[in-house]
This record gives structure tokens, sequence and C-alpha cells, in this order.
């Protein structure tokens, strides 16, 4: 048989609050419906009974817990404390000993003897006050929940459109930022509402104890927690707009450590469960995490040519287009085709760079790019002083990486391969040289003629595995 907590009320004498604080300590694990409220047993009351009589015999909580463990006997603990009672008891003895001594005396605050009645004072106590939940002040843990709730949001959000649509952007650009910014919000005015309508919580809140209730227990409607959800965006975060957010949230900060009632609080009551604490804080560690290294994927994810594997001339020059905009090596109205390159304006067969002019040659077989070259050769009558390396990495990122051995995940490869080019070209020191590398799915060559300062030819050739 259920009974409710109206019931539970009425029939154990007790206060709401004074049920909830048992139950935010561990005593009682109601059952919840679909709907959040809780229900209640009879075995329930019957603690709320016991727990009443133990309290009113102002037996510890930590007590009332070992000997619910079964780590305490009844006669044991009621030995201890008898013990000390009585000595609570002489201590209220002597002071209304001494309380009656002082009226009799005759003295007034003035001239009240303090050395005397302290003297004559040995104990004094205090009585015990009626258990009841305090208003739970938790800034950080409430700051970090909202952190890894946004985070998760912004992943949920970046992670398939850097899978699908493998676009080559900016992630720390600012328009990029901006619209990743507005996806995350609106995605977690979506998604916020319905956790706390279906569940209480948040993925960011459940994993540190956190749970969002209505006054009588139960969860909040769609809409409640729709409106929670945009006032705490409105004047929590000032919808992450660069220092409104961040004096928006010293502001709460504040205000909730002082336990000063939050805007968005109205109608919900915000409830901390202890059981299992310790687990659900390191799961939170581990997901932070996850979220962390799925930004960190993501980043590479946006230096990755969208063509990968096995690729053609054409899917190789989308690959250096879109790699070649994204860090702005090459104007917007330039590209490169299997033709050669193109501009909004003419035509050219070769592109300047820095001093020299650059052309690809392709060798496909049945479609398939098997060998492309590059030669860069020095403009007559211009003298350079630095030497086209990007140029260099561009060719070997488009084409190369993506296979085997290059991977997304291949990190530390991928990046010894542009080091590995800067230091075979002596960049930044004397003078480039020929070089040769053999990558698992590539085998890149240079051979160079000439120097910086003086007519430069290259000749690059990446033959594919």
């Amino acid at each position: 048989m259920t009974v409710t907590i109206a019931e539970l009320e009425a029939r154990s004498g007790m206060t709401r609050a004074n049920i909830r604080f048992y139950e935010s300590e561990g005593f009682l694990s109601p059952a919840r419906r679909e709907n959040g409220y809780r229900d209640y047993s009879e075995a329930d009351l019957e603690l709320l009974l016991r727990l009443k009589l133990l309290r009113a015999l102002d037996l510890p909580l930590a007590e009332i817990r070992e000997l619910q463990r079964g780590e305490l006997g009844l006669a044991a603990a009621m030995e201890r404390h008898a013990g000390r009672l009585a000595l609570e008891r002489r201590g209220l003895v002597s002071s209304e000993a001494v309380c009656r001594d002082i009226m009799l005396s005759g003295e007034d605050f003035e001239s009240l003897d303090v050395q005397r009645w302290l003297g004559e004072l040995e104990t004094g106590a205090v009585l015990p006050e009626e258990d009841a939940e305090p208003k739970l002040i938790c800034p950080w843990r409430r700051y970090f929940a909202r952190t890894l709730d946004y985070l998760l949001c912004e992943q949920l959000l970046l992670t398939p459109i850097m899978l699908i649509a493998r676009p080559n952007v900016d992630l720390s650009g600012i328009g990029v930022s901006v619209a990743l910014t507005v996806g995350a919000i609106a995605l977690m005015l979506l998604l916020e509402p319905l956790c706390l309508h279906y569940f209480g919580t948040t993925p960011g809140k459940a994993l540190l104890g956190l749970y969002v209730e209505r006054p009588d227990g139960g969860r909040l409607s769609l809409g409640e927690a729709a409106r929670r959800t945009f006032d705490v965006l409105t004047y929590g975060l000032g919808f992450h707009v660069p220092i409104l957010s961040l004096v928006l949230l010293i502001r709460s900060w504040l205000r909730h450590r002082d336990g000063r009632p939050l805007r968005w609080e109205e109608g919900s009551e915000l409830r901390l469960r202890r059981k299992h604490l310790r687990l659900l804080t390191a799961a939170y560690v581990l997901l932070a995490g996850l979220a962390v290294f799925a930004g960190l994927v993501n980043e590479e994810l946006s230096q990755m040519p969208k063509n990968r594997g096995d690729i053609s001339a054409a899917e190789f020059c989308e690959n250096y287009n879109g790699l070649a905009h994204m860090d702005s090596y090459l104007r917007s109205y330039i590209s490169l085709t299997p033709e050669g390159w193109e501009r909004s304006s003419e035509n050219p067969t070769r592109l300047e760079i820095m001093g020299y002019e650059a052309e690809y040659s392709f060798y496909e077989t049945e479609g398939v790019l098997q060998k492309l070259e590059l030669r860069i050769e020095s403009i007559p009558g211009r003298v350079s002083l630095s030497f086209p390396t990007h140029e260099l990495e561009l060719a070997l990122m488009s084409s190369v990486w993506g296979r085997e051995g290059s991977g997304v995940l291949d990190f530390y490869e991928r990046r010894m391969q542009l080091i590995d080019i800067q230091q075979m070209v002596n960049y930044g020191g004397s003078g480039p040289e020929d070089f040769r590398l053999k990558l698992p799915s590539a085998a890149v060559t240079c051979e160079l003629n000439g120097g910086l300062g003086s007519a430069l030819e290259l000749l690059m050739t990446i033959e594919l595995a």
C-alpha cells in the first residue's frame, strides 16, 4: 500500500520539510512515479515514527544511522545516551539553581557579580531543534553542472556536423564561435526542459547529485521547466554574451552564496541527493573528460581533408581548396582545379606565392590519383627570403591525411609529418635540402636546385600506395 506525502505528514505528525530532510539524509528511499511524485510505504511511515521517537529523545542522527544499519544495538545506544542525558540534566539543574540565586540576590545588570556566578555555573545545555532540511547553498556544484550540460550540448551539435559534412573551418574563429554558441543555446533550450520534466535533472546535475523539483515534490511541467531554463540563460548567463555573461555569473554566484533567491528558482527547489555521490562525481569527471576529448577530435576533424582514402585529382583539389581557404592561405576567389588555378577575374596556369610560382600535375589510374607533382619556381626578377613550406604541407595534407597511418586519431603521426617537412627544408636555417619521407600509405620526395635569395626550382612528388 502506498502513502502520499500528505498522508505521511498527517499520520506521522511531522512537517514536509522534516520528512524531506530525513530523505536527503538517506533514511528514506521512496519509489517515484513517472510524473516525479514520491510513493511512500507503510514501512516508511514506521521508520519515520521511530525517527521521531529517537529524535525526541535527542539521540544523534549518526547513532540512529548506526542503529538502522545494524552497526549498533538499541540497548547499547540507550545506555550511552542515558548517560549523556544525565550529564545534561545535572547541567540544567545547575543552571536553574544559578538563575534562582541571581534572582534572589537583588543584583541588576550593571551590578551583576560575573565572577561569582561563573564560578557557580558548571555546565549549560542547549535544547535540540527540530530537524529540517536547510536551504541548499552550492554555487560551485551548480556551476560545474551547468558547464558540463553546455559542453555536452555544444559537442552534440558539432560532432555530427564534423563527421557528416566534414567542413574545413576555424573553430576558434569569431563567426564559427558565435554560430556554435547560438546552436548550443538553442539545443539546451530544447533538451533541458525535457530532462527536467521527465527525470527531474540533467546529466551535469545528476552526476553531481542535484535535482530540481516543485515545492510539493513533483517534477516541473514542460512549461515550468522551459521557463526556468530560459530564465537561467537570460538572467544567469546572459546568453553567453562576452563580459555580460561574466558579470551575471558573478552576480548570481554572490546571491546564491549569501542565500538570496535566484530569479529562475521561483516555483522550483534544488535538492541534493548524497547517495552514491562519490561514484557519481567520478562519473562526472569521466564524462567531462570525454566531452573535452570530443572537442579535441572535432578540432582535428576541422583540419582533415574532406575526401579521404583513395581520391581523384578533383577530390584532391577540393581538399586543397578547403584547407587553404580555411587558414586564409588562398583568397576566396582563387582555387585549384585539375586543369590549373582559377580565379574570378583571370585564369592563370600558375599561382604566385611569396615570390614563387606553383604548378600541380596529377596522374590517375581509372579515376584514382596515383601520383602528384608540385613544381615551384622563383619568379624571374624577384628574390624571396622565405621558403613556401606551407605549400608543401598543404600538398601532403590534401593527399595523405585520412589514409592509413594518417587518420583522425593519429594525432602524433600527422604532426610529425609536418615537423619532418619543416626540418628537412631547414626552415629558418641556412636553406632547404633534398629530402625523402616514407609514410605508411605514401612516399614523398623533394628535389631542389638553388636556394633562398637566388633562383630556386623545386619538385615535390607524392606517390600514393
